[in-house]
């Protein structure tokens, strides 16, 4: 738990660097989660190329790597547009994941011969028809 704590310090950091970053080079006014959506859907795109791309090589793992990078620094930015922190909102956004996919039950459904992707659609209709609750 140490461990994650330490990650989670740094993502905060990486945070405030984007957000210095990009006050010098966007104008407040542009600074909307709307325009940073719309940024983000072209670095998905430059990812989705990126992976097609994908070889074996390290240049071409490392050039997904750079574009997926590109999306969450997007993704931070979104998430400091709407006045979040990145820490709590991520630590709490994987809490409710933990419960909503669990671990258990996901496994048991692939011993039962779904598919991993499979199995997490079940465990999302599951937890979409109970509202977001626990059972």
């Amino acid at each position: 738990m140490a461990e994650s704590k330490a990650i989670f310090n740094r993502l905060n950091e990486v945070q405030a660097i984007q957000q210095a970053w990009e006050s010098k080079i966007i104008p407040e006014e542009e600074r909307t989660p709307q325009s940073r959506l719309e940024r983000m859907n072209e670095e998905v795109v430059e990812l989705q190329e990126a992976v097609v791309r994908l070889d074996g090589t390290p240049e071409r793992q490392l050039e997904v790597g750079y574009e997926a990078a590109d999306v969450i620094i997007i993704a931070l930015g979104v998430i400091d547009a709407l006045g979040y922190d990145a820490e709590r909102l991520i630590e709490e956004k994987m809490r409710i994941g933990f419960i909503k996919y669990n671990p258990l039950e996901v496994k048991r459904l692939r011993a039962n011969g779904l598919s991993s992707s499979e199995a997490l659609k079940v465990q999302k209709e599951r937890w979409n028809s109970l509202n977001g609750r626990t059972v």
